[in-house]
């Protein structure tokens, strides 16, 4: 073919891989050197091949430690793809990230900062074509985890740097990117739930039918290729979708968030504590570390010496050490709020926006050094991500309550009659927890959904409220909801099906399908019958989807684990949360563990009472500060347990 031949790239490719491999590594540069040579010589300087080529050269470089040598060639390669590809394209951002770890080990910690900042804004721009344009959840989950590097860099860099605007900077990178898909979903679902376009409602309509199909082939686990066509066009009506929501828009709304806003948000004498998983980055080596925990702490008081703290709380290892080998969860307290002690004395209330596994945790239920619980020193409220404090307001929706609750599974046996013996452990837990044999019946659902009815209409007269029980407590009812509620209260079973996606499929493909709540018939609807609308008693998140909730104030999820999800590493937690915010609602009252159904009665009805009828119009977020002091002190001791009350957390602003 000749020596020029394209062919030979593939070889001289090789090459320098099997010297490395073979150790001879003074071998490299020459090979490496006659490669670059001969493909500039066919293809010119500027050909992607080419630069990909110099590109490998700086690597090398750097391996050795010559870093003048590297930073040239950084330097050239960088400015070449921008301008034969674009500063946008992959390889291009791979080349900065490169070179910017470079100027990290030679000190140049000032070039570091601004290059950092403008690669950011480059990012997003990204992200919004990524976001927008892909056509599964899949993709553009992996293209969040394969852009998460930047935030390890980022977060590293700060993490051994003392200057504020190096901690600022680690802080605005977790403001603008945790949960940012889960934010423009939600997005996309307000822009669209406005429109009247006769072909965005007609998308509507698939899609509802879509999740429907989709609900019912994971849950039969019968036939995978017609669960893969259901996916399919499931993708192809959300692509159709993302594309109408994108022209109402010109960027990602969450690269406006910063600290500077955030700051204007804060309530007096508040504080946001924000975590976020990283995997720390050795830049002289190379090497990553196990995984860590960074979290950055920001204060609402101006007059404070400094205002934002950031912090490497250290491995997630040597954090489950120290909380196994304390008793009573002091040690977590230590792990998670210890390097902050000092300035959450002074703080009235405290925003939590966790990461990761830490949404499981009832950090209102945390041991302080003086052996009280965290909610006896500060208000907690719970966050998805600082940037909640920044949702824009809307309009009030009707001011109406729909409450379901003591709703008809379908059991074989009279719903309200005691469910057989093997299902006796779990009669009083609001969680699906046998869930291929049945779900029984709740007494109490029922009497706390008619309570709070009753405590709406009593304090709100020119309201409306709507309870639905028995066989009345549908899907249907739920999903044709014409107006949004401001208040949607749900006493149920909830579950979380851990183990039933043994190959994976949903876990990466639609972690929304494997969570959910039983309604009317569901026990009819796990054995493959629906009733006459077609649905199976089973809203699974992904359905919840397509609620109309917009503006609605408050949803109540009265249910064991609805705070339970697939955890995904770029976006946090897939699961109802997630679902009933996407579909509109502000907040969203949860459960981070089974509950049973007398103590959730109790508990709802102490929450509604403080809520609707506190005298000083408190808000939801209040209100549950005040019954977890009215628990925390309650004259049964069953409920003092932090079991009881710790395990409900409202998420939202």
């Amino acid at each position: 073919l000749g020596r020029e031949h394209s062919a030979n790239h593939i070889f001289m490719n090789i090459l320098p891989s099997l010297s490395q491999f073979l150790g001879r590594s003074a071998e490299l540069e020459p090979l490496y050197k006659k490669r670059l040579q001969l493909i500039e010589k066919v293809l010119g300087r500027e050909h992607p091949v080419t630069l990909k080529a110099i590109n490998n050269l700086a690597l090398l470089y750097n391996k050795q430690r010559r870093y003048s040598e590297a930073e040239h060639l950084y330097e050239e390669v960088l400015q070449l793809r921008e301008k034969v590809l674009g500063w946008k394209h992959p390889d291009t951002l791979a080349t900065h990230l490169d070179f910017i770890v470079l100027l990290i080990v030679i000190a140049k910690d000032n070039t570091v900062y601004h290059r950092l900042k403008k690669m950011g804004g480059q990012l997003f721009s990204r992200s919004f074509q990524e976001l927008y344009l892909s056509s599964s959840e899949r993709d553009r989950r992996f293209f969040l985890k394969q852009i998460s590097i930047f935030k390890d860099v980022v977060f590293s860099f700060a993490a051994g740097q003392s200057k504020q605007e190096y901690k600022r900077l680690a802080a605005n990178v977790m403001i603008r990117w945790k949960q940012v898909y889960a934010e423009e979903h939600a997005y996309q679902h307000r822009l669209l739930a406005i429109s009247n376009d006769p072909e965005i409602l007609q998308l509507k309509k698939k899609l509802a039918k879509f999740r429907k199909e989709l609900c019912f082939h994971v849950r039969q686990n019968k036939n995978p290729e017609s669960l893969t066509n259901a996916w399919r066009s499931h993708n192809a009506a959300e692509m159709h979708l993302r594309k109408k929501a994108r022209v109402f828009k010109p960027n990602l709304k969450a690269s406006q968030a910063s600290i500077e806003k955030i700051l204007g948000e804060l309530p007096r004498d508040s504080g946001l504590l924000e975590f976020r998983l990283f995997i720390p980055i050795e830049f002289k080596t190379g090497e990553l570390g196990p995984l860590h925990l960074a979290a950055y702490l920001l204060l609402s008081d101006i007059d404070a010496d400094q205002q934002l703290f950031f912090e490497d709380m250290g491995s997630i290892k040597t954090i489950w050490n120290t909380v196994n080998a304390s008793p009573k969860q002091s040690g977590l307290y230590n792990a998670l709020l210890g390097k902050f002690q000092k300035q959450l004395k002074s703080l009235k209330s405290l925003y939590i926006a966790p990461d990761g596994f830490l949404h499981l945790i009832p950090f209102a239920a945390l041991r302080t050094p003086d052996g009280r619980y965290l909610a006896e020193h500060v208000q907690v409220r719970r966050l998805q991500t600082g940037r909640d404090l920044l949702h824009e307001n809307v309009s009030p929706p009707v001011n109406q309550l729909i409450a379901f609750g003591g709703v008809d599974y379908g059991d074989t046996n009279d719903p309200k009659q005691p469910a057989p013996l093997k299902k006796t452990l779990h009669l009083n837990m609001r969680a699906a927890q046998e869930f291929r044999e049945g779900m029984a019946y709740l007494t109490h659902s029922l009497y706390e959904a008619q309570s709070i009815a009753t405590i709406f209409r009593t304090n709100y007269p020119g309201g409306s409220a709507t309870v639905y029980n028995a066989k009345e407590a549908t899907e249907a009812r739920l999903k044709d909801i014409a107006r949004p509620p401001r208040i949607l209260h749900l006493s149920t079973h909830g579950f979380f099906l851990k183990n039933a996606d043994p190959e994976g499929w949903a876990r990466e493909e639609a972690p929304l399908l494997l969570s959910g709540l039983a309604l009317a018939g569901a026990n009819q609807g796990l054995k493959g019958i629906t009733d006459a609308n077609g649905d199976d008693g089973l809203l699974y998140s992904l359905e919840a989807l397509g609620l109309n909730l917009r503006g609605t104030e408050l949803v109540s999820l009265s249910a064991c684990d609805t705070g339970k999800g697939v955890v995904d590493y770029s976006e946090g937690v897939y699961g109802l949360v997630r679902a009933f915010r996407t579909a509109g609602a502000q907040s969203v009252l949860m459960t981070l563990r089974p509950v049973g159904d007398k103590s959730s009665r109790a508990f709802m009805e102490t929450f509604y009472e403080n809520w609707l009828g506190g005298e000083d119009s408190p808000s939801p977020q209040e209100a549950l500060h005040r019954t977890r002091m009215a628990f925390i002190n309650h004259q049964i001791e069953a409920y003092r347990d932090p079991t009881v009350w710790a395990s409900y957390v409202l998420v939202g602003k």
